[in-house]
């Protein structure tokens, strides 16, 4: 490059001016102005062999070139802003070459006794007077541009270059930036990867002043940072690869290391290299074989991918955070080589123009030519450029007032604000800018820089369309990524990813597949080891015990421990990192379960339903159909029913307590509760069932009394009643007392039962306890209440066939005869229950089903009745029916026909009396019925009277009222 520089200083009667040079384009953008400001854009790509330039490139390019010109003049329109001086400018191109770019640079030194030629020049005479360049796009040309303008102290402002060398302020003291350096973008890339789990990747760079520092960047992050990330192939490419290249270096994609390729390829590329590489794994029909990762320098807009959609669907793109301009993209749509000045505009027309099925014509513009035009991003950072030179001017422009003319009021001329202008001052104010610039953010720097990237994805937009979604970023003031979950649908990847090479969200790229929690890892034999292993199951009680050979992390299975206390068994498990054991807490079922949820809710629910019920009951207790269910009785059975509601609360307590987490455990076994759910469950049956055997009872002795005599029945006054239910539940709670010391002395452990912890089959990360109840204790209090069952069930079936005005006894019998069969089902399921967790449900369960038979069965029929039945069709009319025999013989069409017979010496055949209430049979029927009563009334039997549907009385000197003796 030096001898390049020497040999351009040359006289020009040995080398001739910068115009003769063979190949290099003397076209140019030109503005005249009080100032000017230099632009250097890469509109051709680079020439091969000897020639300068090559083809064009993408219209972006052209459209950061126009972004130049539009916002000069933008700039001279607005009167706050430089004031009195026009802003000139001067854009050529440098063909994405150094020699190029050098070449360009000498057109915006000052000429004269440095100068070259043959011709006498003053001192500063210059081709083209710049006071800042705009420029170059590429690393490797903004290097060459500042190492000859730091010469001549002109001020050089680029809105791509990256490179980190470039940030050197000694180096290159008059080179500043706008977008950060590459260190920030190798980070984000890096951190893109580690986020992804990609730790098996290829490297494709170019050989070239950006590509080769890349490299050396990625290798040096990677290993400060300790990366875990191998490279399976890193593939260096020329500045300008030919076809051969490309296919070479997919071969070694393919090949990766000793015959394990990566899936994830990262191309430090330009745009024009990175396009040849995805073309030719295209013609290879690669396409999904490789997710591919764009740097900043490629990828940037929809049309670079033109042509390759398929294989390039799915890549993820890294650019600096860039704001479109709604205005200049109107201004370039309206665009045509008939209503501009650019001299370039006409070269990419016609090459824009064979794209287009219709020929292009006089009114054609850029807007309409939706093949190849779209909004460039990065026109906004070269509208902060020219923004931050011309705010610096703004400055140097007010010092100008004071310094020359020594009052504020006079403003400079341009050609004396043009000679007040020197490039240690600009470049001071130009490299300490910050702040915001006519909308936009300005970070101007001369060393690393600070700025955001954006995460771009390629997708499949809809039916024949491709699009550039924001999927992430990446601040590089915090050094923090932001990405969607794995799983968010707003990342896109390739369709055709081998399924082997995808997890369901997001694709694969290891050398070994990563191995499980609970496995060890036996490394392989080759230089990338580390990220290359095979993996083996440790067992399922075992951890991954971490050891260090050779600075290796070699894994191998222990086994965790069982502790065993003095109150309770305790297991421990591997942790999820598996490099340890921990304690497994002991867990029973609590109330945030779903099960045990689902139990509270309806156990609330009909807490609430039954306290209803029974304020409508307690309102209406002076209703002779309430005062008939024996108010006494029914109070017990309505305690019973609400005790075993609300005791099912018990059943979800915890069992231990002093356990919580892991680090602090020392678990105490909460008895008591292990005791108050078997007392409760076997007690709540109890209270329920005693005082309804008490009442089927009193029933079937009151009817049965026609077949012993007149007497009336005996203990069946209230206060009996309550006793002899009270002597039943007395006698469970014995029952209680005796299994529970039995147990105490016969378990071995001082204990009449015991809190369980076991460990789960299926998880053991998770260990249960649970009341161990033994069946010597459970069994006995289960049996008495099966047998008060029975027994009520026996008295309710032997008064099945009371009147239809004394039910009360098939409410009875269908409330047993429920209960039985839940307990007949209950014991097998109880006793064969596998879950340890889910050990109380049972015993709630069949709590919680009890209490609602009983009150659906015995209260809500008689309630109902008060409510919705006419009180017409509950009354009998007065009847009389003889006690010294009924006969089963049906009168009328009855339903319902009642039969006793009286042990009499003399026995006389009686009529059978149907008493079904009058309302319901027909009235002639009645009048028979009638006529059948009146004819044994005569008779000197003693006869019961039914004078409404519960007062009864016996002829003769035996008489009760039912509201008294309800039946």
């Amino acid at each position: 490059m030096l001898l390049q520089f020497i040999l351009l200083l040359l006289p020009y009667e040995v080398y001739g001016t910068y115009q003769d040079i063979a190949g290099l384009p003397n076209t140019s953008y030109k503005l005249d102005g009080d100032i000017i400001i230099g632009g250097v854009f890469p509109l051709h790509q680079a020439g091969h062999d000897h020639a300068f330039c090559g083809p064009l490139r993408e219209l972006g390019v052209l459209q950061r070139a126009e972004a130049m010109a539009f916002y000069i003049r933008e700039i001279n329109k607005n009167a706050s802003l430089l004031p009195g001086i026009n802003l000139g400018f001067i854009i050529l191109d440098d063909c994405y070459k150094e020699n190029a770019a050098l070449a360009r640079g000498l057109q915006f030194i000052p000429q004269g006794e440095y100068g070259i030629g043959n011709k006498s020049h003053s001192a500063h005479q210059v081709m083209n007077e710049v006071v800042a360049v705009v420029g170059a796009e590429s690393s490797t040309n903004s290097k060459q541009l500042a190492e000859l303008l730091g010469l001549f102290a002109i001020p050089q402002i680029s809105y791509l270059s990256t490179s980190p060398i470039l940030g050197d302020d000694i180096l290159y003291p008059y080179f500043s930036r706008i977008v950060p350096s590459d260190n920030h973008q190798i980070r984000a890339l890096i951190d893109l990867m580690e986020y992804y789990n990609w730790s098996y990747v290829s490297f494709v760079y170019s050989l070239s002043f950006y590509g080769i520092y890349g490299y050396l960047i990625m290798l040096g992050e990677v290993k400060r940072s300790s990366s875990n990330i191998c490279f399976a192939a890193t593939v260096g490419l020329p500045e300008n690869p030919t076809k051969e290249n490309f296919s070479n270096a997919i071969d070694s994609l393919i090949a990766g290391t000793n015959g394990k390729p990566s899936h994830v390829v990262m191309l430090f590329l330009s745009q024009t290299s990175a396009t040849g590489i995805l073309k030719a794994a295209q013609e290879r029909h690669l396409i999904g074989k490789f997710t591919w990762i764009g740097s900043d320098a490629w990828g940037r807009n929809e049309r670079d991918f033109s042509g390759i959609e398929d294989v390039a669907e799915g890549v993820l793109t890294i650019k600096f955070a860039s704001k479109n301009d709604p205005s200049f993209d109107d201004h370039f749509s309206k665009l045509n080589p008939f209503t501009t000045q650019n001299p370039f505009l006409r070269e990419f027309w016609n090459e824009s123009c064979k794209l287009r099925v219709d020929k292009c014509g006089r009114n054609t513009t850029f807007g309409q030519l939706k093949e190849v035009w779209q909004p460039e991003m990065t026109v906004g950072l070269v509208k902060i450029a020219i923004y931050a030179i011309a705010e610096s001017l703004q400055e140097l422009l007010g010092r100008c007032k004071y310094q020359i003319h020594r009052n504020s009021s006079v403003p400079c001329s341009g050609k004396e604000f043009r000679d007040y202008i020197t490039g240690d001052d600009l470049q001071a104010l130009l490299s300490a800018m910050e702040g915001d610039i006519d909308g936009e953010h300005v970070s101007v720097t001369m060393g690393e820089g600070n700025s955001k990237y954006m995460i771009m994805n390629y997708q499949y937009m809809n039916p024949r369309k491709y699009g550039l979604t924001q999927v992430g970023s990446y601040d590089t003031l915090t050094g923090r990524l932001e990405m969607p979950p794995h799983d968010s649908p707003i990342v896109s990847w390739n369709p055709k990813i081998n399924s082997s090479n995808f997890n369901g969200s997001v694709p694969l790229s290891i050398c070994s597949t990563e191995c499980k929690l609970g496995q060890k890892q036996t490394r392989l034999d080759f230089i990338h080891s580390k990220c290359c292993w095979e993996c083996t199951n440790c067992q399922s009680n075992e951890y991954t015990k971490i050891t260090v050979i050779e600075d290796l992390p070699a894994y191998q299975c222990d086994r965790c421990s069982i502790l065993n206390t003095t109150r309770l068994t305790i297991f421990t498990t591997p942790t999820d990192s598996k490099d340890t054991c921990e304690i497994v807490i002991p867990q029973s079922i609590s109330w945030s379960d779903p099960v045990a949820i689902t139990i509270l809710i309806i156990d609330v629910i009909c807490i609430i339903a039954t306290l209803i019920l029974l304020i409508i009951y307690l309102k209406n207790r002076q209703e002779k159909l309430i005062k008939a269910t024996s108010l006494e009785l029914s109070y017990v059975i309505w305690t019973g029913v609400l005790c075993s509601y609300l005791s099912i609360f018990v059943y979800f307590m915890p069992l231990q307590s002093g356990c919580d987490t892991p680090a602090r455990c020392d678990p105490i076994p909460n008895m008591h509760w292990c005791y108050i759910q078997y007392v409760i469950f076997s007690l709540s049956f109890t209270v329920i069932i005693a005082p309804m055997l008490t009442r089927a009872n009193r029933i079937y002795r009151i009817f049965n009394i026609g077949n012993k005599g007149a007497a009336k029945p005996r203990f069946i006054e209230n206060r009996y009643q309550l006793l002899f239910a009270g002597v039943m539940i007395l006698i469970q709670m014995v029952i209680i007392i005796c299994c529970s010391v039995a147990s105490h002395f016969t378990q071995g452990n001082n204990m009449s039962m015991d809190i369980t912890n076991r460990l789960d089959e299926v998880d053991i990360t998770r260990s249960y306890i649970a009341c161990e109840i033994p069946l010597s204790m459970l069994l006995p209090p289960v049996v008495y209440n099966l047998l008060l069952g029975l027994a009520c069930a026996y008295h309710a079936f032997k008064t099945r066939r009371l009147p239809d005005n004394f039910k009360e006894s098939r409410f009875i019998g269908m409330t047993v005869y429920t209960t039985i069969i839940m307990w007949i089902a209950f014991i097998p399921a109880y006793l064969s229950l596998n879950s340890h967790y889910y050990k109380g449900v049972p015993l709630s369960v069949a709590m919680l089903i009890n209490s609602l038979i009983t009150t659906s069965c015995l209260f809500v029929p008689r309630l109902y009745a008060l409510r919705w039945v006419e009180r017409r069709q509950m009354n009998l009319r007065s009847m009389s029916m003889s006690l010294q025999s009924f006969t089963d013989k049906p009168r009328c069409g009855s339903v319902a026909n009642t039969s006793a017979s009286r042990s009499r010496p003399q026995s006389t055949s009686s009529p059978a009396v149907d008493v079904t209430p009058p309302d319901i049979i027909s009235t002639a029927c009645y009048q028979n019925v009638a006529a059948d009563i009146q004819a044994h009334e005569t008779n000197s039997s003693p006869t019961v009277t039914f004078q409404d549907s519960d007062t009864f009385k016996f002829s003769g000197d035996v008489q009760f009222d039912s509201s008294e003796y309800p039946v």
